[in-house]
């Protein structure tokens, strides 16, 4: 008996196991019957909702504008352009064109609109102009966003005005001619009054950008010397004063001691014929209206050997009371006259002696002569006098000259 409800246990047990793994199992097999639909609606949602959302934005909000003009503004149609990258898939190109179907604005001439473009950044090119004009040569880089429409303008030369352009003479060269007058002139030999002159030549690059400049003297009836080469920075200025056109000249005349002139020649070299300044604030037009340098000279003259100061002087008062020569004025004879003479404190001076070597130079006497003249010294005052400020200024702009 008790063997009998054992068994019955044991049997019992072994159905209720395999009830357990048949359920079991069952559940499994379910679960990965439904995970792999699962998985794929979510994945096949999220990618619909993304696709969805790129059409959107890109077709209703992404578009590009071109336009092309002729130099006075008027529309041009029938142009070419190539877009890199393509602004619908964002590699490779894409190329447009006025009578294009994908041209929104084709009942515009020379106007192109492409729509639903991605965001970016992308080149535009012109590859053909309409009949009768140029290309635009530069390409424009042009941002696409969410925010606004971009656009961009193109602007075509006609072929006629090429033409005339390449046909006529082209500036390859710039030169300023500038006169200098650098020295002394001491007695009326000329070709100036009696004097020290001084020159100063101001050199300003007007330009954005550096400037190389040749500069040479040429002496009056003499040659030419060799060319230095100065560079100057983009709005800065420099000067070729006397010393530097004596230096390059090869004449030791430190001292100024005879005087020297002529003409100093600045020359712009220009990289081939070209008719503007690579680079440059200022461009260059054919009759020269707009200079890429001033060039303006300072000129100086001074009839005394150093500049005006205050001396000291000695007023010497006299009498003549005789003259054997007969060359002085009878009416000068003994009455009370004075000179002023300029006077040294470190050195001993004879008032008599001072007075015939006056008197020697604007009457003509010689020295015999002059010591016979009797002259009695009345008085000597110390004063102070001002040498007279005897100089000269000048300024001269000069002009360029383009060949």
């Amino acid at each position: 008996m008790r063997q009998r409800v054992a068994s019955t246990k044991a049997i019992l047990a072994i159905v209720t196991a395999i009830a357990v793994l048949v359920i079991s199992a069952t559940i499994v097999a379910i679960q990965r019957q439904e995970s792999p639909s699962s998985q794929g609606s979510n994945v096949l949602g999220e990618s619909s909702s993304s696709f969805s959302s790129s059409s959107v934005s890109s077709g209703s909000e992404h578009s590009l504008t071109i336009v092309t003009v002729s130099k006075n503004g008027s529309l041009l149609a029938g142009s070419t352009y190539l877009i890199i990258p393509n602004p619908f898939t964002g590699t490779g190109n894409y190329t447009v064109s006025d009578t294009g179907s994908d041209n929104a604005a084709r009942s515009t001439p020379g106007v192109i609109t492409i729509t639903g473009l991605r965001e970016g950044n992308f080149r535009v090119t012109q590859m053909s102009a309409p009949p009768g004009y140029q290309t635009d040569i530069f390409s424009r880089i042009v941002e696409v966003n969410n925010r606004t429409g971009a656009s961009v303008a193109f602007t075509d030369a006609a072929s006629s005005d090429i033409a005339a352009q390449s046909s006529s003479p082209q500036i390859s060269s710039i030169t300023y001619t500038a006169k200098f007058e650098c020295g002394t002139i001491f007695g009326n030999e000329g070709p100036l009054r009696p004097g020290h002159y001084d020159t100063d030549i101001s050199i300003f690059n007007r330009q954005d950008s550096q400037i190389k400049i040749l500069w040479n003297a040429v002496v009056s009836d003499g040659a030419a010397s060799s060319s230095i080469l100065r560079t100057l920075q983009p709005q800065t200025a420099t000067s070729l004063v006397c010393n530097d056109i004596h230096q390059v000249i090869g004449d030791d005349n430190s001292n100024n001691t005879k005087l020297v002139e002529g003409f100093v020649v600045i020359s712009v070299q220009l990289e081939g014929s070209i008719g503007s300044l690579s680079g440059g604030g200022a461009t260059i037009g054919q009759n020269g209206q707009t200079d890429p340098l001033d060039v303006q000279v300072f000129y100086t003259a001074n009839a005394l050997d150093v500049l005006p100061h205050e001396i000291l002087v000695d007023k010497i008062t006299f009498s003549i009371l005789n003259d054997t020569t007969g060359r002085i004025p009878s009416s000068l004879i003994g009455k009370t006259l004075d000179i002023s003479i300029p006077s040294n404190l470190t050195e001993i001076a004879d008032p008599q002696s001072q007075v015939r070597n006056y008197l020697a130079k604007n009457y003509n006497l010689s020295p015999s002569q002059a010591d016979d003249i009797k002259i009695n010294i009345s008085n000597v005052n110390l004063g102070v006098g001002t040498m007279i400020d005897d100089h000269a200024i000048s300024l001269s702009r000069v002009p360029a000259q383009f060949s």
